[in-house]
């Protein structure tokens, strides 16, 4: 755990009840007590270092000026950095990665205190759970043959014109897809379906419980049956939820939770009570309903950020800076699939 204390440092993660296993090498710890009073630390390191020679300048323009950033290698080998670090500290206890570039507050004690909630719920979701990718590829030049059968290619004929080939077997892609989805939904907690290359039936990131596993193993066999030399399933993982909750603090100064109270019209040098936050909420909405103004998320962010505020000891304009955690993820929950695609793999087999 050396790191140079002069080195700029970010904050990796939050990991809540750590065990005896040992840290990154580069990373180090600060420990602090989470939202229910359990041990915590705030986990840093030096940020990865965008090195590599510089991008490469469209042709013609080698002469023009402007800053040119770091190559195509050097972002992915930071990134490669960043989750190696996430996937070490999954050994030492239960992870909230925190977004790239994020300072450490200095302190985690007012930062425990002011994210309760927040980090309580995280903590809640991710204990027992991990993250997979599952990309299920196949090959759509020889897909019309296996699938002649389907409903969508049944009436295509030799004299078929191209474009309405394609079409029918992007409506069979999308189909297949979908019962691909049913089939996997029953083995994990939550998922988000990510759009993927013109050959990609399905591209979808789950977060499923450690003891369900065996369940999502025997799930891509079941779906590996249907087509076992033209499907191509990948299962990345198990690594920390990244893509479901990646914390991020914005550092914010009394200004802002001043502008915050009086956007819910709440008077900035009273205490900041649940209950009147959460009825001055509800009337800001109305009010902004009513007058057709596109407000809501400005009015639930400023009632997060006085509920923040509300929770350590101290008058909001005498807040100081104040940490304020929110949690972000890679989409909405995966949408209702259509009846009857829970079937579909068995109409294919």
């Amino acid at each position: 755990m050396t790191q140079d204390p002069a080195l700029p440092a970010e904050l990796v993660a939050i990991v809540e009840r750590p065990g005896p296993a040992r840290l990154p090498s580069d990373c180090r710890a600060r420990p602090f007590a989470s939202a229910d009073g359990s041990p915590a630390i705030a986990v840093e390191a030096a940020p990865a270092a965008l090195t590599g020679r510089p991008a490469s300048r469209a042709p013609g323009t080698e002469g023009t000026a402007g800053p040119v950033g770091p190559d195509r290698r050097a972002v992915a080998q930071a990134a490669l950095v960043r989750q190696t670090r996430l996937e070490g500290l999954a050994e030492v206890g239960t992870v909230l990665p925190v977004a790239g570039g994020t300072p450490v507050p200095p302190d985690l004690a007012t930062f425990a205190a002011a994210n309760a909630p927040t980090l309580e719920d995280a903590f809640g979701k991710l204990r027992t759970r991990s993250q997979y990718q599952i990309v299920v590829t196949w090959d759509a030049s020889t897909a019309p043959a296996r699938f002649a059968a389907a409903p969508e290619l049944a009436q295509l004929c030799r004299d078929t014109p191209a474009p309405a080939r394609a079409a029918a077997t992007g409506a069979l892609a999308r189909r297949l897809g979908d019962g691909i989805a049913a089939q996997l939904a029953a083995a994990v907690f939550d998922a988000i379906r990510l759009p993927g290359d013109p050959d990609c039936l399905l591209n979808l990131v789950v977060l499923a419980d450690r003891t369900e596993h065996d369940a999502l193993e025997t799930a891509l066999e079941r779906i590996d049956g249907i087509w076992t030399e033209g499907l191509r399933i990948r299962l990345i993982g198990p690594s920390p939820a990244v893509s479901f909750a990646l914390g991020q603090i914005e550092t914010l100064s009394s200004d802002r939770v001043v502008a915050a109270a009086r956007l819910l019209g709440l008077d900035p040098a009273s205490p900041f009570d649940p209950t009147d936050i959460a009825r001055a909420r509800r009337r800001a909405v109305t009010l902004a309903v009513r007058a057709g103004a596109a407000l809501p998320a400005e009015i639930d962010r400023a009632a997060h950020i006085l509920s923040a505020c509300g929770r350590i000891p101290c008058a909001p304009a005498e807040s100081g800076l104040l940490p304020v955690l929110s949690l972000a993820r890679d989409g909405p929950p995966m949408a209702a699939l259509p009846p009857g695609a829970e079937d579909m793999l068995s109409e294919v087999a």
